[in-house]
């Protein structure tokens, strides 16, 4: 695996688990947890602590009263900014993301429990209506709970239109949801603490582009 580290940010090759299309449960059945707000970033500034990053094949960078990630043009590929601060163990992430253009097969989510890039959990969803929850420990990625990344309809919306993600991670739980609906609930406890951030990634073509917006992040 090759890594380049700009500050605040990671680039790095990943191996990506393929989509494939399966039933997916979607009722939560667990009690609210009381969540407080802990930071709120609505992008209209650009000295908020996200890194600003350009060149021919990333870019990551304030945009338009939002913050956009963009892999120009690099194969099987992750890139995302970490923010510069640290709230405790147990977060509640959420984010607006539109998808701007690329490959629909993609990932497009948020980080929890970063604490280098050998280790950390992302939670996502696909242009395409897929998701997952997923984590690296020791430079291994592992797609948790599933072996391939499912498929549900009519939750996540197609094109440039507005996704809503939160996400949890709380003790060993991990939860993704979409638009108001959960999607997948994990119990995993590799990574017990760490930063928060935004990701994007390519599979088999070298090309997403997202802009991202209303970033808050939770404790409870």
């Amino acid at each position: 695996m090759k890594f380049l580290t700009p500050s605040l940010f990671i680039i790095f090759l990943l191996t990506l688990s393929a989509c494939q299309s399966a039933p997916a449960a979607v009722s939560p059945t667990h009690q609210p947890v009381n969540w407080r707000s802990a930071f709120l970033d609505d992008f209209s500034t650009t000295n908020s602590g996200w890194t600003r990053h350009s060149d021919a094949n990333y870019v990551n960078d304030y945009d338009n009263g939002g913050y956009r990630i963009h892999i120009v043009n690099h194969l099987q590929s992750a890139l995302w900014g970490i923010l510069d601060r640290q709230f405790g163990n147990d977060v509640a992430v959420d984010t607006d993301i539109r998808f701007d253009g690329g490959s629909a097969k993609n990932d497009m989510g948020v980080i929890c429990r970063f604490i280098d890039s050998q280790n950390y959990y992302f939670l996502a969803i696909t242009s395409n209506g897929s998701f997952g929850i997923s984590k690296v420990v020791k430079g291994v990625e592992t797609l948790i709970g599933m072996d391939e990344m499912p498929h549900i309809d009519n939750v996540i919306l197609p094109g440039q239109a507005i996704n809503h993600i939160h996400a949890e991670c709380l003790g060993s739980s991990l939860v993704l949801v979409a638009n108001n609906t959960e999607l997948e609930r994990v119990d995993d406890s590799d990574l017990p603490s760490g930063g928060v951030g935004l990701f994007v990634g390519t599979y088999s073509d070298p090309e997403i582009n997202v802009w991202f917006d209303n970033f808050t992040v939770s404790t409870p």
